[in-house]
């Protein structure tokens, strides 16, 4: 999946890291659901205003931006306003 057509930057939404066109949801953010949920669908019913293409293009830019991706995560995690949503929705 060629995510160059799905995935952008505007340092003016979400300080500038990769989101979906069209949207503010970030690859980082996809990356998280995609650890709660574990099945795009699921992500689909929590973003319905995602397709499944958009999820692919997520997924395809952290896999070839992997270190990239995690460091926005550890910058997250790191800054005082974090929330660990993938263990905050695990039992």
């Amino acid at each position: 999946m060629k995510y160059e057509l799905r995935i952008t930057r505007n340092k003016a939404i979400c300080s500038g890291e990769p989101i979906i066109q069209g949207t503010r949801t970030t690859v980082k953010a996809i990356v998280e659901y995609m650890e709660i949920y574990e099945s795009k669908a699921d992500i689909l019913k929590a973003l319905p205003h995602l397709t499944f293409e958009d999820i692919d293009a997520a997924l395809a830019y952290y896999f070839q931006h992997h270190q990239e991706i995690e460091e926005y995560r550890r910058a997250e995690e790191e800054s005082e306003n974090w929330t660990d949503l993938p263990n905050l929705f695990k039992g």
